[in-house]
């Protein structure tokens, strides 16, 4: 929404589009490292309910799950930042 409050048109200007993309998946890369971590704290009731949570599912690298979602998410940042030419003060 804040490409087009900004009177950007997302199908005629690619690089927005390359930025809003990139900040849309950085978004969903984030969303899905808060919620692994906030599913830990239910692990053991998941497990006795059997609900399929994210958690339980990477239980076993959950570190490793974690970290590579959160490089995902800076790395998402960083090409929205250079796909629109950002400056130091982005980065």
């Amino acid at each position: 929404m804040g490409f087009p409050a900004l009177g950007i048109d997302l199908l005629h200007n690619t690089p927005a589009l390359a930025a809003a993309a990139a900040l849309y998946a950085s978004n969903v890369a984030w969303t899905v490292l808060y919620d692994m971590i906030y599913a830990h704290m239910d692990i053991r009731d998941d497990a006795a309910a059997g609900i399929k949570s994210i958690a339980l599912r990477h239980e076993a690298n959950t570190k490793a799950v974690l970290a590579g979602l959160g490089v995902a998410q800076v790395a998402l940042l960083v090409a929205a930042g250079a796909a629109v030419g950002a400056g130091p003060v982005f980065f």
